[in-house]
């Protein structure tokens, strides 16, 4: 129940951004989720596209790159204290969190955790032992539409 994410490697220097945009928007890809992480040389962009496929084999035309990875969507009620409850499930099934961002949907009081995580599968398994679903790439794309 996984999803494909990209991370792509960009120059930290100015337009670097700018143009990557321009090229997932010249072969019509539309984002669904996105976080940039810089160091002094690169930045890391994760990003989950409406076409992951299509997305690394354009990107790798392009020249840039790019590696795709299985990262967990979990839909939580946007109140306090429903990221803890999560955490505390992964906690307890010995999974780490490597990294993760967030998107907000106000319009359906729901917020999107996607995380790379040590061990997808029994992280799966511990969230849907305590009633947690782990979002498919289909469902996730529906979501924001």
């Amino acid at each position: 129940m996984s999803v494909k994410q990209l991370s792509v490697f960009l120059e930290n220097q100015p337009g670097s951004l700018m143009e990557f945009c321009r090229t997932l928007r010249k072969h019509n890809i539309d984002m669904r989720a996105l976080n940039v992480a810089e160091t002094q040389e690169f930045g890391i962009m994760r990003l989950i596209t409406d076409d992951v496929d299509q997305t690394l084999k354009i990107l790798g035309e392009e020249e840039y790159i790019a590696k795709a990875t299985d990262v967990l969507v979990m839909e939580l009620d946007d109140t306090p204290g429903a990221l803890v409850a999560m955490l505390e499930v992964l906690s307890d099934a010995g999974i780490n969190i490597e990294y993760f961002y967030a998107a907000l949907l106000r319009a359906s009081n729901k917020a999107y955790l996607i995380a790379k995580v040590s061990d997808i599968e029994g992280a799966e398994r511990a969230l849907h032992e305590k009633g947690y679903h782990p979002l498919t790439d289909e469902e996730f794309s529906g979501m924001l539409k």
